[in-house]
């Protein structure tokens, strides 16, 4: 599985020259957090704004889809996020931490 990786749905239409298979339903955890990883740095090298926002729209189907294998909707995704940032607030105000003592959930 190592050259492997998941794609979207009508990539095999788009490109027949490659070789696909199927994956079992017991992949698609690790098959959707390795796309995660693969969609954040895309983000992470984007240039432009509109470069950004085509590969944040990436990352929210790969979220969505995982969320999804967890049993949690969109709905529900949503509501846990603004409970986070009413909790714990946003990124508006731009705060950045000067010490690393452990590994939180900042």
């Amino acid at each position: 599985m190592d050259d492997e990786k998941l794609v979207r749905d009508l990539i095999p239409a788009i490109a027949p020259e490659r070789r696909y298979r199927t994956a079992d339903a017991s992949e698609m955890p690790a098959l959707l957090r390795a796309k995660l990883l693969e969609e954040a740095g895309e983000v992470a090298r984007a240039c432009t704004e509109g470069e950004i926002a085509e590969e944040l729209a990436d990352v929210m189907d790969v979220v969505q889809a995982l969320a999804a294998l967890c049993g949690v909707s969109p709905v529900h995704l949503e509501a846990m996020r603004r409970r986070k940032q009413r909790t714990r607030g946003g990124f508006g105000h731009r705060v950045v931490l000067l010490d690393q003592i452990g590994e939180g959930d900042q």
